[in-house]
C-alpha cells in the first residue's frame, strides 16, 4: 500500500526535526549552478540518492510540494538556500516529465 505524498512528507519532516540530518557537517556553498549536480550535493546531505532516484511514480507537482515541505523544516536552511531549492525542483520536475514520457512510449 502506498502512502500519499503528504503523509510521507510529514513523517519525514517529523523525523528530521526529532533526529536531524544524518550529516551534521554544513555543506559547501556555491557548489554549482547545474541543477543535477546541485541535487546530488544538497539532497545527499540528508537522504540517500537511491531513495530519491527510485521514485518513478512522483509527478512534477509531488516533487515541488515535497521540496517545499522539506524547505519548511528548520534544518533545511542550514543545508540549502531557497534559490538552490528552486533549481532542485527544476531538476526533479524534469526527471518526472522524462519518466512520464518514457512510460507513455513504453505503453504504445
Amino acid at each position: 500500500m502506498k502512502l500519499p505524498i503528504f503523509e510521507l512528507a510529514m513523517a519525514s519532516m517529523i523525523a528530521l526535526s526529532l533526529f536531524g540530518c544524518a550529516n551534521k557537517t554544513p555543506p559547501v556553498r556555491n557548489v554549482t549552478t547545474n541543477p543535477a549536480q546541485l541535487f546530488i550535493a544538497r539532497c545527499s546531505h540528508c537522504h540517500s540518492l537511491e531513495r530519491v532516484l527510485e521514485k518513478t511514480d512522483y509527478t512534477a507537482d509531488h516533487w515541488r510540494d515535497l521540496v517545499d515541505l522539506m524547505m519548511a523544516s528548520d534544518e533545511a536552511n542550514d543545508v540549502i538556500s531557497s534559490d538552490e531549492a528552486q533549481r532542485i525542483k527544476m531538476f526533479l520536475t524534469h526527471k518526472a516529465w522524462r519518466q512520464m514520457v518514457s512510460a507513455q512510449k513504453g505503453s504504445r
